[in-house]
């Protein structure tokens, strides 16, 4: 468990340092903030029987993020910092239940063009509605807590619409819920979605230092 909270450290860390060590050379100036809305599709990837046999809806799940950057077209060559908010099913509603998840989330660039794509990569906390329980969810063997790890790890790609403001976001997801053994069961679940949303630069300022 303890590894778990030294890569959860060591993340955020670097995540932190990334986004301040791109603007240390400019002077200060008002950031905007990246409003981002998503829906996905998929579908949970079970890696023993008990998941596979539990494995009987596709996953629906909606995102939410903010992030933190530039208001100029330049943005897009450098990381954002921001934070999020994830909703889905878990594969199996009436046994698995859903998940609520509050995330600190990192937007990098992996080629920047006009059609770009940026690697997205979200750690926080999740709350499993319906977690193991002996008498009343017996069944339940990947979840054994109500609080859990979240990570989420993404392709996304960056399709600008009219002017720079509204971006179409398409791609891939992969999705992680675990509570780290701190409660067993905890068998985790993992799922794989594909994602589409927009992106809306909004006037709301910020200072560059936060950024």
């Amino acid at each position: 468990m303890r590894h778990r909270y030294i890569y959860f450290i060591l993340w955020f860390t670097a995540a932190f340092l990334t986004c301040t060590g791109t603007h240390a050379s400019r002077p200060e100036y008002s950031g905007a903030v990246h409003y981002n809305m998503k829906v996905h599709f998929g579908r949970m990837l079970p890696h023993n029987i008990l998941l596979d046999s539990l494995n009987q809806e596709r996953i629906r799940g909606f995102e939410a993020n903010a992030w933190f950057g530039e208001s100029s077209s330049e943005s897009i060559n450098r990381p954002k910092l921001g934070a999020g908010y994830f909703f889905s099913n878990l594969g199996n509603h009436e046994v698995l239940g859903n998940i609520h998840s509050l995330y600190m989330s990192i937007l990098y660039p992996v080629y920047t063009g006009r059609l770009s794509v940026e690697f997205n990569s979200n750690l926080g906390i999740g709350y499993a509605t319906k977690p193991h329980d002996p008498e009343n969810n017996p069944n339940n063997k990947a979840i054994g807590s109500r609080l859990n790890f979240y990570g989420q790890l993404s392709f996304t790609g960056r399709v600008p619409l009219g002017d720079s403001r509204w971006v179409f976001r398409p791609g891939v997801s992969f999705h992680h819920v675990s509570n780290g053994t701190v409660v067993a069961p905890n068998s985790g679940i993992n799922k794989l979605t594909f994602h589409a949303g927009f992106d809306f630069r909004s006037d709301h300022a910020y200072p560059e230092r936060l950024s």
